[in-house]
């Protein structure tokens, strides 16, 4: 199975609210392929559900992708790169010859858009919950979703998008997560606008699926969260996390300098302890030119919203930051 580029060109330029019933049988339908992984991928929990950790391995390149904030461009220059001559990553996604994970933090353009958010804040506080700074960031969001979950469809064993702090459209202080808001309320005008527009019923729906998504990946020389993990857990507590309201949040909320010491460097020599080079790559907080190191060096955090670079990690040498921090940019 595979996707033309063109149906993503034409969500990536749609400028108006994806339709109400396609985005949500498509939620639906990325959300089954999810919890239909091979359990030799991504086990099992407790109650029989895809847990929250995924195994890659194999002589494949994994491609990570920072936080994308709406940048559905972003993501469509990640498909249409061409990482090894003239193959595009959407077509070796179809062959299984690259993966792609994704931190996660699909919604909210934050910084980027820092103006639209304030526009669409007094828009909000007047009671306009459908103006249209606030519809054009929907849309956005919604907009690079549906590229994300026609991937995700398409490519379950090879395309991940793990839970960031963002995908939380209840905005709920419950099961790991903690309402959003920077420039603006973000996180509580989402929840107004997709209840005032979509209802609550596609409202659930859409949060049940956020809840599906992974949390860790571990590949055969690196791992990937969205954020530096809080502490160290083993690979039970991941595969449960569902139940684990304290390891999500440690997965997705922790900030720069908040890792109880020496987290990293466990869970790197726990999970990959034949790997002496290997790296722990994630993302939550901005950081400028390209890339930041934590950890001694052991901890990658990619998530530069300018950059259009993605961290392409090979299967067979170490990690080469002066040729595999690549630029997707056409």
């Amino acid at each position: 199975m595979g996707i033309p580029v063109k149906h993503l060109e034409t969500i990536c330029f749609r400028e108006e609210l994806p339709d109400k019933k396609r985005f949500d049988a498509l939620v639906e339908a990325a959300r089954t392929a999810m919890e239909a992984t091979d359990p030799l991928v991504r086990p099992r929990d407790r109650k029989g559900f895809a847990g929250g950790f995924v195994r890659l391995s194999g002589p494949v390149p994994t491609i990570i992708v920072p936080d994308l904030h709406a940048r559905r461009e972003f993501l469509l220059n990640v498909v249409r790169y061409r990482y090894s001559g003239e193959t595009t990553v959407l077509e070796g996604l179809a062959t299984g010859a690259v993966r792609v994970v994704c931190v996660g933090d699909a919604f909210h353009s934050e910084q980027r858009c820092r103006f639209r958010w304030l526009a669409a804040y007094e828009e909000y506080r007047a009671g306009i919950l459908d103006g249209p700074s606030l519809t054009a960031e929907v849309a956005d969001s919604m907009g690079l979703m549906e590229m994300i979950m026609e991937c995700i469809f398409a490519f379950p064993e090879n395309f991940f998008f793990l839970k960031g702090n963002h995908e939380n459209i209840l905005n709920t202080d419950k099961n790991g997560n903690h309402p959003f808001r920077k420039y603006a309320e973000e996180g509580e005008m989402f929840y107004r606008f997709f209840l005032s527009r979509f209802g609550k019923a596609f409202t659930t729906r859409y949060a049940r699926f956020e809840n599906t998504f992974p949390l860790c990946v571990v590949g055969d020389r690196y791992m990937v969260s969205h954020a530096e993990p809080g502490r160290f857990y083993d690979e039970p507590s991941i595969i449960n996390a569902r139940l684990d309201p304290r390891l999500i949040r440690d997965f997705t909320w922790t900030g720069n300098g908040d890792s109880e010491e020496g987290t990293v460097e466990q869970m790197l020599a726990v999970f990959l302890p034949d790997v002496p080079d290997a790296l722990y790559f994630g993302g939550h907080r901005p950081v400028a030119n390209s890339y930041a190191l934590r950890a001694s060096g052991r901890y990658v955090q990619i998530h530069d919203p300018y950059s259009g670079q993605v961290a392409f990690v090979p299967p067979d040498r170490p990690f080469d930051f002066t040729i595999d921090m690549r630029s997707v940019e056409p």
